[in-house]
């Protein structure tokens, strides 16, 4: 058993370092953009 909760673990972390990275990626173009329109 212990041997699936590391494989778990394994394909577990990949996702949560992704997903923080895909919300970074949005908040920073969500901020490039709204700092874009306040110079127009």
């Amino acid at each position: 058993m212990p041997v699936v909760i590391a494989i778990e673990r394994s394909m577990f972390m990949p996702r949560m370092i992704a997903e923080n990275a895909a919300m970074n990626e949005i908040e920073h173009t969500f901020y490039a953009t709204t700092n874009y329109l306040l110079q127009l």
